[in-house]
């Protein structure tokens, strides 16, 4: 999209920054995986959003990379730490850490990463910096309850809508909300447009993760997208919260065989899982809920007092991620 090439701009600055992160020093049984992970990318949607905020406040780019580049890596701490709690075998395509080298070089190199997070965040140390690692630290701890209350889930029969969107919100949005925040801090801007602007990036999170959800089982296959992951793992998402919502007694039953059952396949599995959701409009119950809260996000972002024009970078890129097929 014409209008969205600024996005390559801020990718350009931040692969610049983030290269800097994949020199090999010794042991280099520490630092290759980091190196490894951080090299596999990802969406890169954490820096990009401090950068998109930078410039809705009136921020030089150049000032905040530093911030930038210490949430992707506080990201990346999670998600080593994540698939070793998971014991997850593959992460963004490739054999996770864990499983490519050993527990615990994964552990030892996730350590290293997050204190590489907080070198980068104080790496100015300005008049800001004490206000700045102290957001940063309460959305870190928030994180930790995220995971904590999805691991809780695992072992539960039944989770509520609240209770899940509550968890998404800790292990997801908070980190959202601090790419926007971070910058609001910076800027000096009004209390008031702190708030608000981290409300709408908060907002913004947990739109992103019910995507991603409904995307593991409705996304577009044509691009490459693997269907159904949560479904092997029998997460209750977003999905399986809605299919339990509005299906009946029978359906209920259905669904309980269908992940109780050891008999079939992976594949058999989804198909089961898909049909039965469709019957039930699961997806479109979920993507009403993702309009809800992407409603919520562009009234907090509407109260943001900046000219109108500095917030329309913000709702192009919110709009490509509520609409991505992938």
């Amino acid at each position: 999209m014409q209008e969205l090439n600024f996005i390559e701009k801020y990718i350009k600055l931040i692969s610049k920054e983030m290269d800097k992160e994949l020199i090999i020093h010794d042991p280099k049984e520490l630092y290759e995986p980091i190196s490894y992970i951080l090299k596999i990318g990802g969406k890169r949607l954490r820096p990009i959003l401090v950068l998109l905020s930078a410039e809705l406040f009136n921020l030089n780019l150049k000032t905040i990379l530093n911030k930038a580049i210490a949430v992707e890596l506080f990201h990346n701490f999670t998600l080593i730490h994540d698939d070793i709690m998971d014991n997850a075998p593959i992460r963004r395509n490739h054999v996770t850490i864990h499983n490519k080298w050993n527990l615990n070089a994964a552990i030892l190199s996730g350590d290293a990463v997050l204190i590489k997070a907080y070198s980068s965040l104080i790496s100015d140390n300005l008049d800001y910096s004490k206000s700045v690692i102290e957001s940063f630290n309460e959305t870190a701890l928030k994180v930790c309850e995220g995971q904590q209350l999805d691991m809780n889930f695992e072992s539960e029969d039944k989770i509520s809508l609240d209770k899940y969107i509550e968890m998404i919100k800790l292990k997801t949005a908070v980190l959202i909300g601090f790419c926007f925040k971070v910058s609001a801090i910076i800027s000096g801007t009004s209390l008031s447009n702190r708030n608000s602007i981290y409300n709408f990036g908060l907002f913004m999170g947990i739109c992103f993760q019910l995507k991603d959800d409904i995307l593991d089982l409705f996304g577009d296959e044509k691009f490459g997208k693997k269907i159904g992951g949560d479904i092997i793992s029998n997460k209750k998402t977003c999905l399986y919260i809605m299919a339990e919502k509005y299906s009946n007694l029978e359906q209920k039953k259905i669904l309980k065989n269908i992940y109780s059952n050891i008999n079939i396949t992976n594949e058999e599995k989804i198909n089961n899982v898909k049909i039965l959701y469709k019957k039930i409009k699961v997806e479109e119950n979920s993507n009403k809920l993702v309009q809800k809260y992407y409603n919520k996000a562009l009234i907090e972002l509407n109260k943001v007092s900046v000219e109108n024009s500095r917030k329309l970078k913000v709702k192009l890129f919110f709009d490509q991620i509520i609409n991505r097929k992938i």
